[in-house]
């Protein structure tokens, strides 16, 4: 088929992870299937990384743990399905790992974790084998920001050992972070091997990971005396924010937002953080669950077992009773944009966004829906390229907003919205909106590699999956896969 190639996009683009609206499986995200042909390829430019660091009022102190460049390679390896078992096949196609594994998953740089009989092994590009769960303990869950696990030492993407002899790693959690024990003391240190907090007692971490900050529930437990104690850190300071009565239980209810249990397990408290500081503490022994109520951060609603509701306005310190229940789905989609320094901008049904001295860059009662990026593609491309992404869209139409350099990235007309999968190099237009519960993205009409600036368009409308830094259209019962220039690489029947 013909293949039409035209002047690129001006702006620079870099690469972006953002959410798609699909939850499956618990996981959010979103993939997709094919039905047409390429049609259209357009060029731009491409952008090379840069580090940089969040704003943190609190005075910040330590790295914030980001998704590594080894995660968004374009030469990692690409895992397919044949007869049954999975291999891999290069960037270009080439078979380099033999169909033998019950289970593989992505390539992070030089190498790749496989498993058969649930027992996982990590490879290099060759298919070698390196580490084996046989021989070794193997926890691979923070690979993405740039550590392994390996008999309880930390190991980087090379494999070389980068933790002391004496250190130990007691668990792997969410976030890039880790928790040790170490001559007798135990603690938390980041992807950057910094030590952020340190204890005379075990303990254990759960993270509430938000766009500019992340807090810490430690938990500290002194077993002799059965006692255990919860906290809140800031996990770019390491200050503690808040300490619960003993063996009362915080519990993480959204960005910046917490409760506090009593030894009975029920509710008596919230606790609300920003900029490292505890803001508010409501105590209410009666409601039964709480969450953000308007788009500035302002106003909490708590919901009670008699089906009633409250709001707490945080700025007046007040409770307002006989309210109804209201969570504007923007909320969780944009709390980046309001913790960056941006104001949302509510008008009837619509929604457009302002700057913090007042200027317009969405236009209020422009837009029916908006949608900003994950955690993590928020806190890489802000602290990378300084750049933060809003998709903006109507029944007919949707645009691609740059915030920082009040730009308009691209847009399109005829088409139901701009989707950009989670932990993807790619955005799409669809031109049809279906609900469905398959990790797929139906009528798919143009792609956009977001990393280099090339987009591609379809003659007819595809349904496709997409992974990291490749995609796969399914079509008279093949799939068939696609790299990130758009080219079709390897085939395989469907299974």
């Amino acid at each position: 088929m013909e293949e039409v190639v035209k002047k690129g996009i001006s702006t620079k683009i870099v690469i972006l992870v953002v959410i798609s609206v699909a939850i499956v499986g618990g996981v959010l995200g979103i993939f997709l299937l094919n039905k047409g042909e390429n049609k259209e390829v357009e060029k731009g430019p491409s952008n090379n990384n840069t580090n940089g660091s969040v704003e943190n009022n609190g005075g910040q102190k330590y790295s914030v743990n980001l998704l590594s460049d080894e995660y968004f390679d374009e030469t990692n390896p690409i895992p397919v399905k044949k007869n049954g078992k999975y291999g891999y096949v290069s960037s270009e196609g080439k078979e380099i790992v033999d169909f033998i594994y019950d289970n593989v998953w992505r390539f992070i740089g030089k190498y790749g974790v496989v498993s058969n009989n649930y027992s996982n092994k990590i490879i290099d590009r060759t298919g070698k084998i390196i580490y084996s769960a046989e021989d070794h303990k193997i926890d691979f869950s923070n690979a993405k920001y740039g550590n392994y696990v390996i008999d309880e030492a930390l190991y980087d993407l090379n494999l070389e050992k980068v933790s002391e002899d004496n250190l130990k790693i007691t668990s792997a959690v969410e976030g890039g972070y880790f928790t040790f024990s170490k001559d007798g003391k135990y603690g938390i240190i980041n992807s950057a091997r910094e030590v952020i907090f340190e204890s005379d007692m075990p303990l254990s971490l759960e993270v509430n990971i938000g766009y500019n900050n992340v807090y810490g529930i430690i938990k500290e437990s002194d077993y002799v005396r059965d006692v255990h104690k919860y906290s809140i850190i800031d996990m770019l300071t390491g200050n503690k924010i808040y300490s619960a009565p003993d063996n009362e239980i915080i519990e993480k209810k959204d960005i910046c937002l917490f409760t506090v249990k009593t030894t009975s397990n029920n509710y008596n408290k919230v606790i609300v953080v920003k900029d490292g500081k505890l803001v508010a503490e409501i105590n209410d022994s009666n409601f039964k669950d709480v969450y953000w109520r308007t788009v500035n951060f302002s106003e909490l609603t708590l919901s009670y077992n008699d089906g009633t509701y409250k709001a707490y306005n945080i700025v007046e310190r007040k409770l307002n009773n006989d309210i109804s229940a209201y969570y504007p789905s923007s909320i969780s989609e944009m709390k980046n944009v309001e913790l960056s320094g941006y104001n949302l901008l509510p008008k009837d049904t619509t929604m457009g966004i302002e700057t913090s001295t007042k200027e317009e860059i969405i236009p209020k009662g422009k837009f029916v829906n908006l949608m900003s990026s994950t955690v993590d593609s928020h806190n890489y491309i802000l602290n990378k390229y300084n750049k933060i992404f809003v998709v903006a869209s109507n029944l007919d139409n949707a645009a691609f907003y740059e915030l920082k350099s009040k730009q308009v990235v691209f847009q399109e007309d005829s088409v139901r919205g701009i989707y950009m999968p989670q932990d993807t190099l790619f955005a799409c237009t669809r031109t049809t909106y279906v609900l469905t519960f398959s990790p797929t993205l139906m009528d798919v009409k143009t792609i956009f590699n977001l990393f280099t600036g090339e987009k591609i368009t379809f003659e007819e409308p595809v349904d496709v999956m997409f992974y990291t830094t490749y995609y796969r259209i399914e079509k008279d019962n093949k799939f068939s896969y696609y790299n990130s220039k758009f080219k079709k690489i390897y085939e395989v029947p469907k299974s």
